[in-house]
């Protein structure tokens, strides 16, 4: 998620497991922490979570970059 190419898009924390050889459940705890800290947003469709860096996540991936 840290790439300005990826940044804007939505993405599920499964995915994110997936790409990082880590537990979906280590993965949401994680989100969720990033979430309450406001670098991320959270949207919800149905039963599915997803999510995107906020403004404040954007600006700090963007000093990795």
């Amino acid at each position: 998620m840290a790439s300005n190419a990826a940044s804007s898009r939505l993405i599920r924390a499964g995915e994110l497991a997936r790409r990082h050889w880590l537990t979906p459940s280590d993965v949401s705890h994680h989100l969720s922490a990033l979430h309450r800290a406001g670098f991320v947003l959270k949207s919800r469709e149905q039963h599915r979570v997803s999510y995107q860096l906020s403004e404040r996540g954007l600006a700090l991936a963007a000093l990795y970059d």
